[in-house]
């Protein structure tokens, strides 16, 4: 049995994410001989850098500090723990979710387009009182104008960039944090498990 200790974990996590000491410590704004003091266990990060350190890798606080999380040598487990709350809506994981709204938004606008090409469309606009303006419409926008589809394209459209959002809001909020720790206390009123 192995006794992994705060700075092992630490370069372990470090390691899994794939960031050197020095891109660890831009993340969090400070030097990197601090990460790098860490690491040899030759002194601790103070409460914000440790709340950063378990938001950053999705581990507890308690798995970062308590140095009697045992481990069997032959054991080939990683020491990442899953991101906290990491359903959302309806039980579904928020990437699930924001790909498969994703795609049907991209499908969508896909068979529309498809339609268009297999049942061509043309529509002749001339402007009254004048007899030599003319102006022709062809393709999908044609397609979507004569079927009334307008509709159709925003609400697939809207799948699309609902989905992406979904995708990308952790992603930010984590980086808003990380940047700027006291908007924290807003992102959690805001989000109150939207997703």
């Amino acid at each position: 049995m192995v006794i992994i200790t705060f700075g092992e974990k630490l370069q372990i996590l470090r390691k899994q994410n794939g960031l050197s000491q020095e891109q660890l410590a831009t993340k969090l704004t400070i030097s990197r001989q601090s990460v790098s003091k860490w690491e040899l266990d030759s002194s601790l990060p103070d409460t914000e850098n440790i709340i950063l350190l378990s938001k950053l890798f999705h581990v507890s606080i308690d798995y970062l500090l308590i140095d009697d999380i045992e481990v069997h040598e032959n054991d080939t487990a990683t020491f990442e723990e899953k991101p906290q709350n990491s359903e959302g809506f309806l039980g579904i994981s928020n990437n699930y979710l924001g790909i498969s709204l994703s795609l049907m938004g991209l499908f969508c606008v896909l068979i529309i387009g498809i339609l268009s090409s297999i049942f061509p469309v043309k529509i002749y606009t001339a402007i009254a009182g004048d007899e030599n303006s003319t102006r022709i419409t062809t393709g999908i926008s044609a397609f979507i104008e004569h079927n009334n589809l307008e509709w159709l394209i925003v609400l697939c459209v809207s799948f699309a960039l609902l989905g992406i959002a979904i995708i990308v809001y952790p992603y930010m909020k984590e980086k808003i944090i990380m940047r700027y720790p006291s908007f924290e206390h807003y992102l959690k009123k805001s989000s109150r498990k939207l997703f």
